[in-house]
């Protein structure tokens, strides 16, 4: 965020996806937030407040942009509007898109109200020589904590952990798969950090036997990593559109024979994250072609198509695999990736959260008034 590229647009539907299921769910939410930008000289060195018609409640934060008081206007903003939050709605819990350093300032204005925080970890860095001890120390005080990641719930030395599952929105009917003969598309949607695995999927489209191949990418950072940047260019094939529009990335979508998530598996955040991307790969109804991260478990077993591993070779093989389909094939790999996402319902997702939530948030509130009762 301070030197690199703001987040995905994927991500801010993640997000929103979320919020719109725990609404459907009975929860009253006041989303606080602000506007992401690379810092100043990348950004402006002033971010101001956002006007989102989309959400109900929105309190949108304020800040100087400008390394190293970022970080601390960023505090302030959410704190004050924390507070303004809790006193409004008489709010019963704190809910934080991971555990940044202001949410945990978020989080402590909360406990300062009396509303207890629940932070849901979908990006951070894997144990490292202290085991666990920089996860403990970013959600410390927290009364639970959300996982996206599969092996992070299943891992994770923490009480009260939920494994929050995934939620995806589904879109209209696919069109019929293209004719062999005709150009065939790939598509990578995300960001051109290395997490994303851009320089294997650019290696192995190097490798591709099929004929007529065209690699789309679209997302943020296009030409902001210069070798990244000079491989593209030296491609035949492959198309760097940068960050789109919502309608032009489902028209593309929806136009791809494949999508593909190439997600490294041994990096140094590949235990702790999710890919998100694929939640909204899925919403789109076309076969998608990933690594296996261990972060998704064997659930996505159902609706994706791994390759053998991170390799670029490997990447190579499965979509080249996946462009020899025929009509049956196709339509045998979209229907197993819609009845995957069918099953990955908002509403599923959300009512499981929220009974998760309200449970502990009821919890720490009886033990809060039992305290009080035996101080008294």
């Amino acid at each position: 965020m301070l030197g690199g590229t703001a987040p995905h647009p994927a991500t801010i539907r993640w997000q929103s996806t979320y919020v719109d299921a725990l609404l459907k769910a009975g929860a009253l939410v006041t989303w606080i937030g602000h506007q992401p930008h690379r810092t100043w000289p990348w950004g402006p060195t002033w971010v101001g407040e956002s006007d989102d018609a989309t959400l109900k409640r929105h309190l949108s934060v304020p800040y100087l942009n400008v390394s190293p008081f970022r970080t601390q206007s960023l505090n302030k903003g959410y704190r004050q509007r924390v507070r303004k939050a809790a006193r409004e709605i008489k709010a019963d819990a704190l809910v934080s898109y991971n555990a940044d350093p202001w949410s945990r300032s978020a989080a402590q204005a909360a406990s300062e109200e009396g509303v207890p925080w629940f932070p849901i970890i979908l990006d951070f860095l894997d144990p490292g020589p202290d085991e666990w001890g920089a996860l403990k120390a970013a959600v410390s005080g927290a009364r639970g904590v959300a996982f996206v990641s599969a092996w992070a719930f299943e891992n994770a030395p923490l009480p009260n952990k939920f494994h929050l599952p995934g939620a995806v929105v589904q879109r209209a009917t696919s069109p019929e798969p293209q004719q062999h003969g005709q150009e065939r598309m790939i598509l990578y949607a995300g960001s051109r950090a290395a997490a994303g695995g851009v320089d294997r999927l650019l290696e192995a489209f190097s490798l591709l036997q099929t004929p007529n191949a065209r690699l789309i990418m679209t997302g943020p950072g296009r030409g902001y990593h210069k070798d990244l940047w000079a491989q593209t260019q030296k491609l035949s094939g492959v198309i760097d559109l940068g960050v789109v529009s919502e309608a032009e990335l489902e028209a593309l979508a929806r136009r791809a024979d494949v999508l593909v998530n190439p997600r490294p598996v041994s990096s140094h955040d590949s235990r702790m994250n999710f890919p998100s991307k694929l939640l909204d790969y899925l919403s789109y109804g076309r076969p998608v072609v990933s690594t296996r991260a261990v972060g998704l478990g064997p659930f996505y077993d159902e609706g994706l198509i791994f390759s053998e591993s991170d390799q670029p070779r490997h990447i190579a093989a499965t979509i080249d695999h996946v462009l020899s389909f025929d009509d049956a094939d196709t339509a045998r790999a979209i229907g197993r990736a819609v009845a995957l996402a069918e099953r990955l319902s908002p509403k599923a997702a959300g009512d499981a959260f929220a009974f998760w939530l309200t449970s502990l948030a009821r919890r720490e509130r009886k033990a809060s008034e039992d305290n009080s009762e035996a101080t008294a």
